[in-house]
């Protein structure tokens, strides 16, 4: 199941926005990073931005500066993604710039202090994100196969074939008839003649 990610940015940004860019290495996590992408001719710019990115999101990373509290996009961007009820993960480029008051209450990752740390933990978690609970107990379990972790991984692969399996497969509106039981005929009895 692969994680789509917005990312919100001024365009005077878009060397960290490229950094960021850099999550794709993992295949299961899609960016859609504005200015690497191309609409048809004669299409709406913003509208094309809004459809196929942030529609479509998982979660918005807000890349936060001064040069973005300036943008009207990061702002359109930012309120649409609250009215879609999408995750908003800000990401700080500069220590001293200053979230807007909407996003206040939101843990902000800083970029700016240690952009290799913040980056790392990014991918990380993005990463487990997309990755099904059960896979990753089955990681866990090959690399530490005691009996315990063997057992917990067999139970975890046989409950994410199941909700594979659930995900593929409509669910029955009614449990199917059971068929009547069939009847053998009767064998005549031999040596008895009806008169």
């Amino acid at each position: 199941m692969a994680v789509n990610v917005f990312v919100s940015y001024s365009f005077k940004d878009k060397l960290a926005a490229t950094l960021v860019g850099t999550l794709r290495a993992n295949r299961e996590v899609r960016v859609f990073i504005a200015h690497q992408q191309q609409a048809a001719p004669g299409t709406s710019i913003r509208e094309w931005v809004l459809r196929n990115g942030l529609q479509r999101c998982d979660v918005l990373l807000l890349l936060w500066s001064h040069r973005a509290a300036e943008s009207e996009w990061v702002e359109e961007e930012v309120g649409l993604a609250r009215q879609l009820g999408k995750p908003i993960v800000p990401l700080m480029l500069e220590e001293d710039a200053e979230l807007p008051p909407a996003l206040s209450d939101i843990q902000a990752l800083r970029l700016d202090r240690n952009p290799e740390a913040g980056m790392s933990w990014l991918a990380m978690h993005l990463a487990q994100a997309a990755t099904p609970w059960w896979q990753r107990a089955l990681r866990t379990a090959v690399g530490n196969p005691r009996l315990g972790n063997l057992v917990a991984a067999g139970v975890a692969v046989g409950i994410g074939l199941l909700a594979a399996a659930a995900e593929n497969k409509p669910a029955a509106a009614d449990p199917p008839a059971r068929p009547a039981p069939r009847r053998r005929p009767r064998r005549a009895v031999q040596g008895a003649t009806k008169d």
